[in-house]
């Protein structure tokens, strides 16, 4: 028994056996491949100056989410050419145990789903915090496109105090063969990569943060 205890551990020892080099099997047809890269990702935003009273967001706010300069006084231009919001989640922060703050997120509806309002309070020292996902079958449940005709759409509304941190968590698809399309950037370097406002350069208060360069 002790000998094929060792003989066994011999074996172990050896590892598993190398690759052969040479050509491998391929299908008779080429791989389905998506052209255009698409990831998901998390962005991150600072409530600033001023506190957020339902604050819209729109389609067009969320495809401004990155946006590449062409120079200072010239226009700049979007990356995204497709997003999805999957999450919006938001904190609160502590300014006194004896003074409440208050979060919210308001969903818009659409043609098959109702809106929906999600809110928290904060309770002591524990902030107000909230993770919600748009209604399924609503209308920002739904991608929005580059170029589409209902970028004017709000999405959802913001409230929060300042100092709130805001993480949106999107499934996004970089253009590819679509019309190029203008953001919002104002002053900007050539060649430089900005990170937008979730609520649109007009407003400007739910800066992007994280170590990204925001539009300014």
């Amino acid at each position: 028994m002790n000998k094929r205890k060792i003989k066994n551990n011999k074996n172990n020892r050896r590892g598993p056996k190398a690759r052969r080099a040479g050509p491998t099997k391929l299908p008779n047809t080429p791989f389905v491949l998506l052209a255009t890269p698409d990831f998901g990702h998390t962005f991150q935003f600072i409530c600033t100056t001023t506190p957020a009273s339902k604050l819209p967001v729109t389609r067009a706010n969320v495809l401004n989410l990155i946006q590449v300069a062409l120079g200072a006084g010239l226009a700049s231009y979007q990356i995204l050419g497709a997003l999805r919001v999957r999450r919006v989640s938001i904190w609160s922060p502590i300014v006194s145990a004896f003074t409440p703050e208050f979060v919210e997120i308001e969903w818009n509806g659409g043609l098959y789903a109702p809106s929906a309002i999600h809110s928290a309070i904060s309770e002591g020292l524990f902030p107000a915090k909230l993770a919600t996902r748009p209604p399924p079958m609503s209308s920002p449940d739904l991608w929005t496109l580059s170029g589409a005709s209902n970028l004017a759409e709000v999405l959802f509304t913001v409230t929060c105090p300042v100092g709130s941190v805001l993480q949106v968590e999107v499934a996004a698809r970089l253009i590819d063969d679509e019309p190029a399309a203008q953001g919002d950037q104002g002053v900007a370097t050539a060649g430089t990569v900005y990170y937008g406002p979730l609520d649109g350069f007009a407003s400007n208060t739910l800066v992007a943060s994280g170590g990204v360069r925001p539009a300014v």
